[in-house]
């Protein structure tokens, strides 16, 4: 009779598994990542994820600033060369949970500037993101002639540092020739002298 009640809880436990979640517990399988950035333009955002039929992105801008958002199953990318503020929400949904890495990489300028691989297990993911662009510094400053002459006398210092480590490198050379040159004619003249005695 104890087998036949212990069965029977194996039966009640092994059943609950099979039953649908409840609300809560398929919320829980939720991701959300809040970030903001200050970049440079042009400036980009990639986002990469497992295949989902379920993507949708949203761009506001603080001004009238021109932008491209392409989203495809597997891939989203935001694109702009405009100075702005940019609200951007990108919602991915699946059917059911996943384990997926998912991966994204921020570019400023001609620069990559960072990114993750976040490892989940998530039905939803939702990244909100505050993305302020602004000019590459190159763009926003005049330079000084002085800066540029002391930049270029660095660059010949670096240059004839470079020349003078090559030259040195060739005298290196040159004396282990050199020295290779004497064992072999001192070898040379040890194996003439053997043959002879």
């Amino acid at each position: 009779m104890p087998r036949l009640k212990v069965l029977a809880i194996l039966f009640l436990i092994g059943l609950t598994l099979l039953i649908p979640k409840a609300h809560g517990e398929i919320e829980a399988y939720t991701f959300q990542m809040n970030k903001k950035y200050n970049l440079e333009t042009p400036a980009k955002f990639v986002l990469i994820y497992e295949y989902s039929n379920s993507v949708n992105g949203s761009v506001t801008p603080t001004g009238a600033s021109i932008y491209s958002l392409t989203t495809t199953p597997v891939k989203t990318i935001f694109l702009t060369e405009q100075t702005d503020e940019f609200n951007i929400v990108l919602n991915i949904k699946y059917t059911a949970p996943l384990t997926q890495t998912l991966t994204y990489a921020v570019y400023s300028g001609e620069k990559v500037l960072g990114g993750d691989d976040i490892p989940l297990f998530a039905r939803s993911i939702t990244l909100n993101l505050l993305i302020t662009t602004s000019k590459p510094a190159s763009q926003n400053e005049t330079v000084n002639p002085l800066l540029e002459e002391i930049a270029s006398l660095r660059e010949d210092m670096a240059n004839q540092h470079a020349e003078d480590m090559k030259r040195e490198d060739m005298q290196t050379v040159g004396v282990y020739f050199s020295v290779f040159g004497v064992v072999v004619v001192i070898l040379y003249l040890f194996i003439v002298s053997r043959r002879r005695t």
